[in-house]
């Protein structure tokens, strides 16, 4: 039951346009994996995308036909402090945009399938653009494609570009877990709090910390005995805390929070980060109150 992994095979590139009056479209059976802007909603964009091959787990082409199907434009959102995420399984095919920051944007996605069969997406991380006019490009990496997208403010204000990876098990199934709470928590330390948190952790919008205040930290695990590394996959826990260390990141920033997972003798140890204020108040929620979010092959 090992894995198959769809990864972008021939890249290229779109014809540039004006963003303020923005559309693509992937060719068919083709996926984003890339985007270049720069300026301001009169600047330039362009657009990356690519075909897709199968690969084994050492990287060895598996062979079958690849369609990406069900193409479908989602709802539109404000740009500015707009957050897309394509709904499970799915990845961004399409976008479109009218006006400035405020104007409106629009996502395609679609369905993967090998030989027919449906296809797993799996978070596979973010990639942070400080300065959305700044020309510098996003390319997903060899295993992943785009899958989601994040803006704050206008033209001088930061992107983050969600990635994903394309699985399938042959003979297994994949099934969605959560899990509540916690096995371990432990303080970590101590961090100056002077950023961004979010008003909720499943939403973007959020307040600044006003001035300095010391925060302490904890690191938390969750342990899930019995499991072959091979049939775990981590999965985005919006739920959960900080997937990097609040310590060393320096504030309580408005990203995606995932968890890091290790197997060590016959276990997954599934660990984050969390931070308490003033004693009593925790970001971004209890401890207690922590859902992982995972997949497992059966």
């Amino acid at each position: 039951m090992d894995e198959i992994i769809i990864v972008p095979n021939v890249r290229s590139l779109s014809q540039s346009m004006k963003e303020s009056k923005s559309y693509f479209l992937c060719p068919v059976n083709c996926v984003i994996t890339g985007r270049h802007h720069v300026g301001d909603e009169n600047g330039q964009t362009t657009y990356e995308y690519s075909t897709l091959k199968a690969v084994d787990k050492d990287g060895k082409s598996v062979s079958g036909i690849i369609t990406v199907e069900d193409v479908q434009w989602h709802t539109s959102i404000k740009e500015s402090f707009g957050r897309f995420e394509a709904p499970i399984n799915r990845v961004i095919v399409g976008r479109k945009h009218d006006g400035d920051e405020n104007g409106k944007t629009q996502y395609a996605t679609a369905l993967v399938k090998l030989n027919g069969e449906g296809t797993t997406v799996l978070d596979s991380g973010s990639t942070l653009i400080s300065k959305e006019s700044s020309g510098e490009w996003f390319k997903s990496d060899a295993t992943s494609v785009l899958i989601g997208r994040y803006h704050n403010r206008d033209e001088n204000g930061y992107t983050y570009y969600y990635t994903g990876k394309i699985i399938i098990v042959p003979g297994g199934t994949i099934i969605s877990r959560t899990v509540k709470g916690y096995t371990t928590m432990e303080k970590f330390g101590e961090t100056s709090v002077v950023s961004m948190y979010p008003k909720n952790p499943d939403q973007t919008g959020g307040e600044y910390v006003q001035g300095t205040k010391i925060a302490n930290t904890y690191k938390v695990t969750y342990e899930i005995p019995n499991i072959n590394s091979d049939h775990f996959y981590p999965d985005d826990s919006p739920k959960c805390g900080y997937g990097t260390d609040p310590v060393v990141g320096g504030g309580l920033w408005n990203v995606k929070r995932n968890y890091f997972a290790d197997y060590s003798d016959n276990k997954m140890i599934l660990t984050t980060f969390c931070v308490q204020l003033d004693g009593k108040t925790w970001y971004p929620r209890n401890p207690q109150d922590i859902e992982w979010n995972f997949m497992i092959v059966e």
